[in-house]
């Protein structure tokens, strides 16, 4: 038996919203607010990556410098700021990050590169 069977003989009603969309995230979460006592985004990878490719789309790039991402970290905060004031108990489910690396090549200009796992 999958977990919504669980909840429906439980009685507990669940409120979905199926998208990867940043905007829609932050309407999820000022909804559930007003409804809801436990919000669970699964996977917030999604929506973040969502976000990253629509800038990079935007600025006609195909990847960003490391010293390139605070235009999306700005954005992002929205998100950041109702997670850290929310009244509801809010669980994120994401995957694991990537680790990154810098230098200057060879015309003194800074590159940077994703990390292999290890």
């Amino acid at each position: 038996m999958g977990t919504a069977p669980k909840f429906k003989a439980a009685r507990v009603e669940l409120l979905v919203a199926k998208t990867r969309a940043f905007k829609d995230l932050l309407e999820v979460v000022k909804d559930a607010e007003q409804s809801c006592s436990v919000l669970v985004i699964d996977s917030i990878s999604h929506v973040w990556m969502e976000l990253v490719e629509a800038y990079m789309k935007k600025k006609g790039r195909d990847r960003l410098a490391i010293w390139g991402w605070n235009p999306i970290k700005t954005e992002w905060r929205q998100f950041t700021d109702l997670y850290l004031c929310s009244k509801l108990h809010i669980v994120l489910c994401g995957r694991a990050a990537f680790t990154y690396d810098e230098w200057l090549n060879e015309k003194g200009e800074k590159e940077s590169s994703r990390l292999e796992p290890r």
